[in-house]
């Protein structure tokens, strides 16, 4: 079983929703929601890339594991975050000024097995995660555009 990460837009109307019943949040996570980004294994080497910690890190580099609001109950690996629109473009504006050098040059095999990166031993290299990157980016440009807020859970 694996541990990915998902992210899901969210609207105004929803985060009220969540904040008032909680409980809402399994119940969105189960539905079918076609503008969502799975980033599988590779966001912790997302993490650690933007971060240069294993789960720590600055505002808004972190918030793939941390950062946001805690909604909701525990989903096995903690309970989902959301992040407001004002933080989706503080997030937005963070991504657009790391480039694939930046990443490259942060890109320290040895030093991730050596924090326990989750799943860095399972093939992944550096293309495969500068693709996921260019696919949060633009995700997360998206919901920017949008002027929504963002779901963040692990599962």
């Amino acid at each position: 079983m694996s541990m990915i990460c998902i992210l899901r837009e969210v609207d105004e109307l929803k985060l009220k929703k969540f904040t008032l019943e909680p409980e809402e949040v399994i119940h969105y996570i189960e539905s079918t929601d076609p503008n969502e980004l799975d980033l599988h294994k590779e966001w912790h080497s997302l993490h650690y890339l933007l971060t240069g910690t294993a789960w720590d890190g600055d505002e808004p580099y972190c918030y793939l594991v941390k950062g946001g609001e805690e909604i909701g109950d525990d989903l096995g690996y903690g309970p989902a975050r959301v992040l407001k629109p004002n933080q989706v473009k503080s997030f937005c504006d963070a991504l657009s000024k790391v480039s694939a050098e930046d990443l490259k040059k942060r890109y320290k095999p040895e030093q991730m097995e050596e924090e326990e990166i989750y799943a860095f031993n399972s093939g992944e290299g550096l293309k495969s995660i500068s693709d996921s990157f260019n696919k949060l980016r633009k995700y997360v440009k998206e919901i920017n555009d949008k002027n929504q807020g963002l779901m963040i859970y692990l599962t």
